[in-house]
């Protein structure tokens, strides 16, 4: 498969503009079709069915193109890091958690690391781990997080224990007059 065919299945998939029998079509003809570049072996398995299958809630099939993609390539972060996504939208927590620390071991740049650690940070919180789960959160905050937060508004950050400032405006009153 040519490098501009995976682009248009990437493509067809990923945005919103196209219908969903481009999408359709796409995973069919990845799946008639397995693509055979240059790049990382596990790339136009990995990517595709992030767009495709994801796209389409069809977490079970992703899983098995991100499966495919860690055959060719096992240390692959960012294909075990999506078969970990899509474990858990099948409800596979615990197979989530594991896929998802396994991809966090192998990832080498920060922003994939912080946007892992923020999807770790749902599925520890699914497992009612709230104080890791919460810890984990802060990586939306990290700096060489692509998608990182940033308040409009300046004000001290609220920590757990933390007392509320007093409000400046004021309260309302209780009437003490009954209505008829």
């Amino acid at each position: 498969m040519r490098s501009i065919d995976c682009w248009r299945l990437r493509a067809a998939g990923g945005t919103g503009f196209f219908a969903k029998n481009a999408r359709m079509s796409a995973a069919r003809s990845i799946e008639q079709n397995p693509p055979s570049e240059p790049m990382m072996p596990g790339t136009p398995w990995n990517t595709p069915s992030c767009s495709v299958s994801c796209g389409q809630c069809d977490f079970t099939k992703a899983q098995v193109f991100f499966q495919e993609a860690l055959r060719l390539d096992p240390s692959f972060p960012k294909a075990r890091y999506n078969l970990g996504n899509a474990k858990l939208m099948d409800g596979d927590v615990a197979g989530a958690l594991e896929d998802c620390e396994a991809a966090m071991r192998g990832v080498l740049a920060e922003d994939d690391r912080q946007m892992m650690r923020l999807a770790r940070s749902t599925i520890l919180m699914a497992q009612g781990r709230i104080a890791e789960g919460w810890e984990d959160y802060e990586a939306r905050l990290h700096p060489q997080f692509n998608g990182s937060t940033h308040f409009s508004v300046e004000a001290p950050r609220w920590t757990p224990g933390a007392r509320s400032r007093p409000s400046t405006s004021p309260r309302p009153t209780r009437s003490t007059s009954r209505a008829c």
